[in-house]
């Protein structure tokens, strides 16, 4: 799932009313927000000193990106 920011999406609507417009240059005034897989967020991890801070950071990160994605 790719997201966009609302001022990303207004840009490429306003953008989209030019004559010159094409789905190409509309897409390419996006840039979608990337969010982090379990495995990501997993391997951000690995380094950390202490075991019980993985497991802290994992839940908060993962809880984090399910709020963004409305889970």
């Amino acid at each position: 799932m790719k997201l966009y920011t609302e001022e990303q999406v207004i840009k490429a609507a306003l953008f989209s009313l030019a004559e010159d417009a094409t789905m190409e240059k509309i897409f390419d005034l996006l840039t979608p927000i990337e969010l982090p897989s379990d495995e990501d967020i997993m391997e951000q991890t690995k380094d950390f000193m202490f075991e019980n801070n993985k497991e802290i950071f994992f839940n908060g990160a993962k809880w984090m990106r399910d709020k963004i994605l409305n889970k």
